[in-house]
């Protein structure tokens, strides 16, 4: 027989038992609590917070090597790390292994969800074949292609390359819009979303509206006035700003309305936002705001001195970025609407290139900035406020962190700081391109035996 346990005895028990049970599910909530924290055991430093890495890749469904390491599923997906130097590899069957040395710090995020996995073997498609001497423009929504086929030639071909397979549609142009006889066409630009050109035919500006032709307007002979330079301004093709006689002046063409000069004395302008033009004198940076009764003067320049300016939006925070000379300063603000705001423009960081800086640009979603000069580009990074590579020849924006160039006739490819570099194929010297169609192709204009194309490169790799 057991000996009976008195009423004390089982009520120690008792104790016990739950402080057991209480100590074990808290030690077990406080382990779980760190580890979603991302504390690791290290075996030099003991207890230590980890740093959060999320990756990604355009196809889905790489594996995710650290320090030579496969994680567990493929990605979309992440992990943690100890703070310090690693070696990072996402790989897919059919595609060139992306691949990346960074260096985190505990507590931190680090997004590596921008690869873009190129095929391994690529094949150039020719989507439709010109003559030497045709000019063409994609549009920044990445979904048409404007082509004019020949300066001699009044009609203008319009691609949609939005979808899978490109659509051609040839656009005449209506009879009489142009003065001239001996045409000799320039294509300038094309709105945002692709819907307007603007056309030059020897000293006479036209906007011609794709979707209608016959409501084009040559604008040159509506005002009476001879612009040296014109800028759509949104994507109506109703409102645009033009320079007459070094001249900025505000142009309404369904009202036939032209503004009287609104600053005088400029060599040129950049649209900013829809209210704001950034003007360059021979010695000034300024702003013109609509509607505000005098200009902001941003800056004055030594007489003669290369300048740009550049402004955009990142998550809450706008940044902007002037350059004079070869320095570009970096300023966390919003665009200045008083003179008091630019004497309180709080400067992030200057960036020195070789040479005068000629272009500069944000990426899509603004994260990163891309200073040109010419020879050169450079790039830095707003949220890490981290300066990357400075690489010979010139660079424009594919997406958000991979940049394209088509220097000495080669299309090729390459991270915001320099890495996963890669030759996809021939493309015309100093042409553009554009990654379309959900990350499926990339858009390029490439020369033949017998003049140029419009041509793409499909990033699906074949089975």
């Amino acid at each position: 027989m057991y000996p009976r346990i008195s009423k004390k005895q089982r009520l120690i028990r008792l104790i016990l038992t739950y402080s057991l049970m209480f100590l074990s599910v808290f030690v077990l909530v406080g382990v779980v609590l760190l580890i979603v924290l991302g504390y690791r055991l290290d075996d030099k430093n003991g207890l230590e917070r980890g740093a959060l890495l999320q990756f990604n890749t355009r196809p889905t469904g790489a594996t995710v090597s650290v320090d030579g390491k496969d994680l567990f599923g493929a990605t979309p997906t992440k992990t943690t790390v100890l703070s310090g130097a690693h070696d990072v590899q996402m790989t897919l069957k059919g595609y060139r292994a992306w691949s990346k040395h960074i260096s985190v710090q505990s507590g931190t995020l680090t997004w590596l969800d921008y690869a873009l996995l190129i095929p391994t073997n690529l094949t150039t498609e020719s989507v439709k074949a010109y003559g030497a001497s045709a000019q063409s423009l994609i549009s920044s929504d990445g979904k048409t292609i404007v082509t004019l086929p020949d300066p001699k030639v009044t009609s203008l071909d319009v691609t949609d390359i939005a979808n899978t397979t490109p659509v051609t549609k040839t656009i005449p142009l209506p009879e009489g819009l142009s003065s001239s006889t001996d045409h000799n066409l320039s294509l300038l630009r094309i709105t945002g979303d692709g819907n307007f050109a603007l056309l030059q035919d020897n000293s006479e500006y036209i906007v011609v509206k794709l979707s209608d032709a016959n409501q084009s307007v040559n604008l040159t002979r509506l005002f009476n006035v001879a612009f040296s330079r014109l800028e759509f301004l949104g994507n109506n093709g109703d409102d645009m700003y033009g320079l007459v006689d070094g001249a900025l002046r505000f142009v309404n063409i369904s009202s036939t309305k032209i503004s009287d000069p609104l600053i005088s004395g400029i060599n040129s302008f950049r649209i900013v936002s829809d209210d704001t033009i950034a003007y360059f004198t021979t010695d000034t940076i300024g702003l013109y705001q609509r509607g505000a009764d005098a200009p902001i003067i941003v800056r004055q320049v030594p007489a003669g001195t290369a300048v740009n300016f550049a402004v955009d939006q990142y998550h809450s925070d706008s940044y902007l970025a002037i350059s004079v000379g070869n320095v570009v300063d970096i300023y966390k603000d919003s665009i200045p609407r008083s003179d008091n705001d630019v004497k309180s423009l709080k400067k992030v960081i200057s960036i020195i290139m070789e040479n005068p800086i000629t272009s500069l640009d944000f990426s899509p979603r603004g994260q990163y900035l891309l200073a040109q000069d010419g020879t050169s580009f450079s790039t830095y990074d707003i949220e890490l406020a981290k300066s990357y590579l400075n690489a010979k020849g010139t660079a424009h924006w594919l997406n958000e962190a991979n940049l394209y160039s088509t220097d000495d006739g080669d299309l090729t490819l390459r991270e915001f700081d320099g890495t996963n570099y890669n030759q996809l194929g021939k493309a015309t010297a100093g042409s553009l391109a554009a990654l379309v169609s959900n990350n499926q192709f990339i858009y390029s204009f490439g020369t033949t035996a017998g003049g140029t194309q419009v041509q793409r490169i499909s990033l699906k790799a074949s089975n």
